[in-house]
């Protein structure tokens, strides 16, 4: 039973790379009813709870790639 898809496009901009990060709901009624049994949340909260959450791991990404110490630490 597919419950959701995420993904990650990498595009090329000047100066670097553009990352956009996507979430597609995949529940049927019985997902919803399901997920508020189990979490305690509305499912229609769900999509709001993912954009801030695609929004703090795509901050916490540009941080950990722009940080200079962060370009040398493979090596």
């Amino acid at each position: 039973m597919p419950v959701s898809r995420w993904s990650y496009r990498l595009a090329p901009v000047d100066g670097g790379t553009e990352v956009t990060e996507a979430w597609q709901d995949k529940r049927g009624h019985g997902a919803h009813i399901l997920g508020r049994v189990f979490t305690g949340k509305v499912a229609r909260e769900r999509p709001q709870a993912n954009r801030e959450g695609m929004r703090t791991t795509l901050a916490r990404l540009k941080r950990e790639l722009e940080e200079p110490s962060s370009a040398s630490a493979g090596d």
